[in-house]
């Protein structure tokens, strides 16, 4: 998806941060986009099935809904096969989720960019929001649930080299701020880096 350039650098510095080792991984990453339509199901399927060994599939994230889509998002027809092949997935892997990454519309708004049968068809919606060093997760909708209260997170830098002859890289690490705590207060870390606006179970 579109954050791959990026993404070994910040699974570095977590791993960094959390004192663990990039083996202990437990993702598979695809640098092709997997197309949101009925072939690239059954192409994401056999890549899956082929690569994950004994491990249960639990997540599928795509990155982004625009990146991995083939037709077209704006009509009921474009974001109705998006649907199916996310219900298709989880079917397949009973117990998983899937999670998209999705741009806002042009207002400030709830709405998403394409049709409004995505929304529709969601059960927790999420935005995320940049403020200097900090980021606000928001919660949009959760269907038969109630929402959270907005989380903030401090960017942290983090300094990292992948092997002993390598120059030191820099990435930044999400690490959660205590609800109802001022500056200065202690924080707890993620525990696992996700960034997204979309959540389909």
């Amino acid at each position: 998806g579109e954050g791959v350039a990026g993404l070994r650098k910040r699974v570095a510095a977590w791993h960094q941060h959390h004192e663990r080792t990039v083996s202990d991984a437990e993702f598979i990453l695809i640098e092709e986009p997997a197309m949101l339509n009925a072939a690239g199901e059954q192409q994401l399927l056999q890549t899956v099935e082929a690569l994950r060994a004994d491990r249960r599939v639990r997540l599928v994230v795509f990155d982004t809904l625009a990146r991995c889509n083939a037709g077209d998002e704006n009509t009921p027809e474009g974001m109705g096969a998006i649907i199916r092949t996310l219900a298709g997935l989880r079917g397949h892997w009973p117990g998983s989720s899937t999670r998209l990454r999705h741009h806002q519309g042009k207002d400030d708004g709830k709405n998403l960019r394409g049709h409004s049968s995505l929304y529709g068809a969601l059960d927790t919606s999420l935005r995320v929001r940049k403020h200097e060093n900090r980021c606000q997760l928001i919660h949009h909708k959760q269907k038969d649930a109630e929402e959270l209260p907005d989380a903030w997170f401090q960017m942290q830098p983090v300094a990292f080299q992948l092997h002993a002859l390598d120059d030191p890289e820099n990435s930044l690490v999400p690490v959660r701020e205590e609800p109802g705590l001022g500056a200065g207060a202690k924080k707890r870390t993620l525990s696992a880096v996700s960034y997204t606006h979309l959540t389909l179970p």
